[in-house]
């Protein structure tokens, strides 16, 4: 089955032939490490155990796949990040493909549209750009919704997204139409997963009322603890972290919760700098202004519009620093 041109259906023959691919190297990786199945699934406290001895055999003749959790704690224990894993179950060619959408999504973020729309397109035609492996096919689908959200689809982005997500958790959509998050607390996720359930809340919180903004600062609020986890690499970590931050802050200026907003935007402003990130730092700066105007702290909400308009000019976001300078003059009467 094309997940990328169907209803996404976790059952499907591509998705068996994977989780066989994925149970074969797994079993693969615990044989050169010398470990039992029982060895590998050990813990000292039987209630951090990765999963059942019977789980991990399962896992291992391919009858099922493991979740997000399950899989990065047997990767842990058999000392491989899940790039080289994915590479092992796909070859070298899934490696290439992470690598050549990861630029595509920078390239978004960049507000690059036209190169991104042009990799995006190359990226389709290439021949390891298989749409019957579930996460290729949610990766493509992830972009079409980032292509349709700059581009202000924002209904098309939403479904996009929910199709997408549909393809590894399914329950996750279910319970996110009904506003409720049982499955986002007690789950991690992949990378892209992360990206489209923070995409999904973006779209609904600022398409819908106050029951709506204030569920995605719950959600935001869970993944931000989720993200921060020992089970999430650093990698994961340093992409989504700013971004969870800026929508989080974003979320709680909306609803009037100034201080809290400049609580969340101060720790994404520290985390930032602490790693060396600066995609998303003069968002942040930004959302700080804004929150310490709102405070009464306008001296310093001058200095950080300022600073703002500043570090979108040092990263050649022209565009972007002259709607800054606009939308500051006619929403605060503040000029930088």
């Amino acid at each position: 089955m094309n997940y990328y041109t169907q209803d996404a259906q976790t059952t499907s023959d591509a998705q068996d032939r994977y989780n066989k691919k994925a149970g074969e190297v797994i079993k693969q990786l615990r044989k050169q490490k010398g470990l039992s199945q029982g060895e590998l699934v050990k813990s000292d406290n039987p209630s951090e155990s990765i999963c059942s001895v019977k789980t991990l055999r399962r896992i291992e003749q391919g009858k099922t796949a493991p979740s997000i959790y399950e899989l990065k704690r047997i990767l842990v224990g058999l000392g491989v990040s899940i790039a080289e894993f994915e590479a092992l179950v796909d070859g070298q060619d899934m490696l290439v493909f992470q690598n050549d959408f990861e630029e595509i999504t920078e390239l978004f973020f960049d507000k690059q549209f036209e190169e991104a729309d042009k990799r995006l397109k190359l990226l389709k035609s290439q021949k390891y750009c298989d749409t019957n492996n579930p996460i290729i096919a949610q990766a493509l689908l992830l972009g079409d919704g980032l292509q349709k959200y700059f581009y202000n689809d924002k209904n098309g982005a939403l479904e996009t997204y929910y199709v997408a997500l549909c393809i590894t958790a399914p329950s996750v959509v279910q319970e996110i139409r009904e506003l409720k998050c049982k499955s986002i607390v007690n789950n991690t996720f992949a990378l892209n997963e992360y990206r489209l359930i923070n995409g999904i809340l973006g779209i609904i919180w600022m398409q819908g009322g106050g029951e709506q903004l204030n569920f995605a600062i719950e959600v935001y609020n869970i993944t931000k603890k989720s993200i921060l986890s020992s089970t999430v690499d650093s990698n994961t970590r340093c992409k989504l972290l700013p971004i969870i931050y800026y929508n989080l802050s974003e979320c709680l200026i909306k609803g009037g919760y100034f201080k809290e907003g400049l609580t969340i935007v101060e720790e994404g402003i520290k985390f930032c700098r602490r790693v060396n990130t600066f995609r998303i730092f003069g968002y942040l700066l930004y959302n700080r202004a804004r929150a310490q105007y709102w405070l009464g702290d306008k001296e310093d909400a001058i200095k950080g519009f300022k600073h703002a308009y500043d570090t979108f000019i040092s990263f050649n976001h022209i565009k972007l620093a002259e709607r800054t300078k606009k939308s500051v003059a006619e929403k605060y009467q503040i000029y930088v």
